[in-house]
């Protein structure tokens, strides 16, 4: 419970005043060197009003009750360029699902000729490394490896991690719980028999979230037939990140 200071009425000190007055010697320095003692004692125990302010009655604590403070735990999203997407150089990258909402799958920049499957819509509900994630949507629960790129392996006992293989986890785990756009190749099952797909997190061309990963320098590229579409913009960006010397190509050689 907050503390209230409480005025009481300058009446109080004006009639103990006039009391000893009339009961006292006509001395004028007296009087006075009562008042004034009189003043310091009411001034202390709170019988006394602020003859500017007046008796406002209850003030409260000087702290004050200005109700529920800003949430200022949640960082804003990084900033989105419509048509380009997402910065390659945001660290972190924080991402917002607004960017996906009215997306139509007729704009994400799709360059498979003969696509295995049609776009998805789908909320991601685990990262399990850098380069394969698990996902979820109406009548599909899969786990989805990306297509075109290779991140270092995390630790898989008795194996330790290997250089920048938590790094390229820890990013992609900006996945856990988006939307995501998946695309696809020619070819929709790997030997493992998990799903092959492109991720999108808009429909600009940053937006593919290996070329996300590989300018980070998370990422070798993994060029494996039939699913080649993306092979020469993911080399170029593998030749950006080495040249920047760029996370793995700085620290891993």
């Amino acid at each position: 419970m907050r503390a209230l200071a409480l005025r009481r009425p300058r009446a109080c000190y004006d009639a103990l005043v006039l009391g000893l007055s009339q009961g006292a010697p006509k001395a004028t320095l007296w009087l006075t060197l009562v008042s004034l003692a009189l003043l310091a004692l009411l001034a202390g125990t709170g019988c006394w009003t602020d003859p500017v302010r007046g008796d406002t009655g209850p003030v409260a604590d000087a702290g004050g009750d200005t109700g529920p403070a800003p949430d200022t735990s949640v960082p804003p999203p990084t900033p989105y360029a419509s048509g380009v997407g997402y910065p390659f150089d945001a660290d972190p990258l924080r991402l917002d699902d607004a960017n996906l909402e009215g997306v139509s799958p007729a704009t994400l920049p799709v360059m498979a000729a003969s696509p295995c499957r049609e776009p998805v819509l789908v909320t991601v509900t685990r990262v399990l490394d850098g380069d394969t994630i698990f996902v979820n949507a109406p009548g599909l629960a899969e786990r989805v490896r990306l297509i075109g790129i290779d991140t270092p392996e995390i630790a898989h006992d008795p194996e330790p991690a290997e250089c920048y293989g938590v790094d390229a986890h820890e990013f992609t785990k900006a996945l856990q719980s988006r939307t995501v756009w998946l695309t696809f190749d020619a070819e929709c099952r790997d030997p493992f028999e998990r799903l092959l797909a492109y991720v999108w997190v808009g429909n600009g061309p940053q937006d593919l979230w290996a070329r996300q990963i590989m300018r980070r320098g998370y990422a070798r590229t993994l060029t494996i037939a039939p699913n080649t579409s993306f092979v020469d913009v993911l080399s170029d960006d593998q030749f950006a990140a080495t040249s920047a010397s760029a996370g793995l190509w700085g620290a891993c050689r």
